[in-house]
């Protein structure tokens, strides 16, 4: 497209937008508006009322307050850094590495080639993490293949401890609504 409306996260700071503008800018994108991304979520569906959106990102979790009447704007928003996917990632991979050293004894760890694996497989693991008990997990190293199950628990007791802080600032929030981003990760409903 030669025009775009672009959505950007509540915490983006003037100069994280102008350089956002720039590459468009280079790329020969004629920017015709910005929204907020939580208010572009709740605008199409929201009826009347203050929600609070909770969002997760690579570092920190918004929580913004939208209000819809007959305009949706944006009231506050509030940042938990420090709890972001890379923190949930991070808490995951240790769960399943000491699953792999406990029933195969084998440390995915130890090698970054085989961490990297974890990683990568996380996004796959979450889901089925969402529609299972237990998750089998495998990677192959030196021409071996080493299994570990994993109890679903497990992940969403670890992805519950991460978002302790985000849960102590929505506490007693009725109208509370979260991205997807949030919602597809094992223990954070």
């Amino acid at each position: 497209p030669s025009e775009a409306v672009i959505s950007a996260p509540g915490y983006y700071q003037h100069e994280q937008l102008a350089l956002l503008l720039g590459i468009t800018e280079a790329c020969g994108l004629k920017v015709m508006g910005m929204v907020d991304t939580s208010v572009a979520a709740v605008a199409s569906c929201a009826p009347q009322g203050s929600y609070t959106v909770a969002d997760i990102h690579q570092h920190r979790v918004t929580l913004t307050t939208v209000d819809v009447g007959e305009r949706v704007r944006r009231a506050a928003i509030y940042c938990v850094d420090h709890v972001g996917t890379n923190r949930i990632h991070e808490a995951c991979v240790e769960v399943v590495a000491d699953a792999f050293l406990e029933q195969s004894r084998f440390d995915p760890l130890h090698e970054a080639d085989t961490e990297q694996l974890l990683y990568g497989h996380l996004p796959t693991w979450f889901e089925i993490a969402n529609a299972r008990n237990e998750i089998e997990v495998s990677v192959t190293y030196q021409g071996n293949r080493f299994a570990a199950k994993v109890p679903t628990r497990d992940i969403e007791h670890v992805t519950q401890m991460v978002l302790s802080p985000v849960r102590d600032q929505i506490a007693g929030n009725s109208r509370l609504l979260l991205s997807a981003n949030l919602a597809h990760i094992p223990g954070a409903t």
